[in-house]
């Protein structure tokens, strides 16, 4: 398996939820059948998980499907790992027409045993062709130690396909907003 949840759905509301992740998956993932999908006032625990780069809060099943219209509100994502960091809190892909509001993202700079905690190399991620917002969200870290980038379009050539506003970072977030060309 390389999820915990996988929604294959339309229309799916997910409220108040506490999401574990494991090592080496995505805590959730959707098809391309995963239109309209809500998630609100969720926690992902992406802290307990041992460290790896493919421990991801949500993904895009193959970084490549198209899914229309996700809204993530007044969520928050928690990482802490001594050694490797985890993957992306949110890994959107191709998404259109998605909505990140009121989230934080939050990076531990100390793990649970008290060794520092890993840098997050990118906290949100997306790819060609992605639609979308990020409206105040709040991206913290503690004991001095980074997210490098906190919302990064790898490859996201369409100009002005992702807004970016409202959304702060602690002074130790190296780039808020990163590899977004101008299509």
């Amino acid at each position: 398996s390389d999820e915990i949840i996988n929604i294959t759905a339309a229309d799916c509301e997910i409220v108040n939820l506490t999401i574990i992740g494991v090592t080496a998956m995505a805590a959730i993932d959707l098809t391309g059948a995963g239109d309209r999908t809500t998630f609100r006032d969720c926690l992902w625990d992406m802290k307990t998980a041992a460290g790896s780069t493919s421990t991801r809060g949500v993904s895009i099943v193959a970084n490549l499907t198209q899914v229309d219209d996700l809204l993530f509100t007044n969520c928050v994502f928690e990482q802490e790992n001594a050694g490797t960091s985890q993957g992306e809190a949110l890994a959107l892909g191709a998404a259109f027409n998605f909505t990140v509001e009121n989230c934080t993202f939050k990076l531990d700079g100390r793990s649970s045993n008290g060794v520092a905690s890993a840098a997050w190399a990118v906290a949100c991620q997306t790819a060609t062709g992605a639609t979308g917002v990020y409206r105040d969200c709040d991206f913290l870290t503690t004991d001095n130690v980074a997210i490098t980038k906190a919302i990064n379009g790898v490859d996201s050539a369409s100009a002005s396909g992702v807004g970016v506003f409202r959304c702060y970072g602690s002074d130790d977030v190296t780039k808020l907003v990163d590899d977004f060309n101008t299509g």
